[in-house]
């Protein structure tokens, strides 16, 4: 298996606040006035999959705290005294805090500006079966190896062969527009050089 990441499949869900690391606060980093999802837990059901969902977070809690302060401190009676209902309502309203992301774990990701593809190696059909993400677009792949393999000493989970593989799946995603909605929406999401797609192993940053 790839140790680079343990990088988790793309499904659509509901606002949450994951563990985080030492790094962050519930898989959210602020710096130089963004918002962006930590890039240590990204990858794992730690942290959030996108920038987009950190910030959802950020705002769901901002909206919760608004409401408790009105809860405990209501306008029209700052000094309102609390029942014992009131902790359950407190609690009710902070049900976000406590769910947390369970993705199902890709062996590996990869990154290509800010695309990312997720691959896992099945042994049943020897392929990289996965995902390429551009935004809120998600296109399911399934690449096979070289008949030839990788070369003498590269085994198929190794982190050069998920390199290999994640560099033909975004070929392939690229290729077929209708995902994109006959759209072009790998320019300027991904990176390019002069030999072709760039495929990093860690997010670029600034992305």
């Amino acid at each position: 298996m790839d140790d680079d990441t343990n990088d988790t499949s793309d499904t659509e869900a509901a606002i949450t606040a994951p563990l985080g690391c030492d790094e962050c606060t519930m898989g959210v980093e602020l710096g130089d006035g963004l918002i962006r999802a930590c890039a240590h837990c990204s990858h794992t059901s730690r942290g959030h999959r996108t920038d987009r969902e950190a910030a959802g977070l950020v705002f769901e809690a901002l909206a919760a705290l608004a409401n408790l302060r009105e809860l405990l401190w209501p306008t029209s009676n700052p000094n309102a005294s609390w029942s014992p209902d009131t902790m359950d309502e407190i609690a009710r309203r902070l049900e976000f805090l406590r769910t947390s992301p369970n993705y199902p774990a890709s062996d590996a990701v990869r990154y290509s500006g800010s695309v990312r593809i997720e691959l896992t190696y099945q042994d049943s059909d020897s392929c990289y079966d996965g995902k390429v993400v551009v935004d809120t677009h998600t296109y399911s792949v399934s690449v096979g190896p070289p008949a030839i393999g990788y070369g003498p000493g590269v085994a198929y989970d190794s982190p050069e062969a998920y390199d290999r593989a994640a560099h033909a799946a975004l070929s392939f995603a690229a290729a077929d527009t209708e995902w994109g909605e006959g759209c072009d929406i790998f320019t300027p999401a991904a990176e390019l050089d002069a030999n072709g797609w760039v495929i990093r192993r860690a997010r670029p940053s600034g992305r």
